[in-house]
């Protein structure tokens, strides 16, 4: 008996080591919910059961009228009741305690605040594509004026008068026909062959990009409609990087709002797990 009050013990200590330490990591926490709810419920039984042998025992002694087992009985009472009253009262203060604390958590207004940042940063980028935009657009009017062979340098113009990062002239098969850029790149990030035909169609592509060594880049794709010079059309593409520091906040706002939501999804099981283990307390 002593050595199964000793395990019941040692296993309500883990589990509340288990429950601290899990909640604060709520990816781990979602996925050992179910584990930590069955444990605890595998304890609870097993402490009901503890407890209802002992009264059995207690029950049989008093039928045989085992010397001491009144004793026993009253002590049990006393026991009881100096034991349930001001546990009653404490848990009741705690599960209030434990909903108000839980549910702070999850302030309307912090949430509002993160999507608010999020709708900032997305409008921030919105309104820096549709000025790309209008621009591109203005310059395709102005080389739908040109010859051909002097593509190029309107192109090397734009960069040196810093009004781009990068641009390129495309065919409307996609091959390149030029390109200037303020960097180091060689060729232009390529459109695909859904961009181009959208373009085609529409007139103009517009779109952000997540691309593997700039980040966040944005794209404008507008057509340059065929002349007397040309003739054929070609597409124009703008091209600007996201300064980091606009990624690095973006990335920060967007890493702390999923963390959020995560938390809020696991709201109901924190709340159930911390209340089966008050009770068990």
């Amino acid at each position: 008996m002593k050595y199964l009050i000793s395990i019941s013990v040692f296993v309500g200590i883990a589990l509340l080591y288990l429950l601290s330490s899990n909640s604060v990591n709520t990816e781990v926490f979602s996925v050992s919910y179910y584990g930590l709810l069955g444990l605890t419920g595998l304890l609870a039984l097993g402490l009901l059961g503890l407890v209802g042998y002992q009264i059995g025992r207690l029950r049989l002694k008093l039928k045989n009228k085992v010397f001491g087992s009144k004793l026993t009985l009253r002590l049990v009472l006393f026991f009881t009741l100096i034991a349930v009253a001001p546990g009653v009262l404490v848990y009741a203060v705690s599960v209030n305690f434990l909903g108000k604390s839980i549910e702070s958590w999850f302030d309307v207004r912090v949430e509002k605040a993160l999507e608010g940042g999020l709708n900032l940063g997305r409008s921030g980028l919105d309104n820096n594509l549709k000025e790309l935009s209008k621009k591109t657009q203005f310059m395709a009017l102005l080389f739908a004026e040109k010859n051909p062979a002097q593509f190029q340098s309107g192109l090397a113009q734009l960069i040196d008068e810093g009004a781009i990062h990068e641009v390129a002239l495309f065919g409307a098969d996609g091959k390149i026909l030029a390109f200037a850029g303020g960097g180091n790149a060689l060729l232009p990030d390529v459109p695909t062959e859904e961009m181009i035909q959208q373009a085609l169609k529409n007139g103009q592509y517009a779109g952000i990009e997540a691309l593997p060594n700039k980040g966040l880049s944005l794209r404008v794709l507008a057509l340059v409609r065929e002349n007397s010079y040309s003739g054929g059309s070609y597409l124009l593409q703008f091209s600007e990087v996201v300064p980091k520091q606009i990624q690095a906040d973006a990335e920060a706002v967007q890493s702390v709002y999923r963390d959020y939501q995560e938390l809020t999804l696991s709201r109901v099981g924190l709340k159930r797990l911390y209340g089966i283990t008050l009770t068990l307390s």
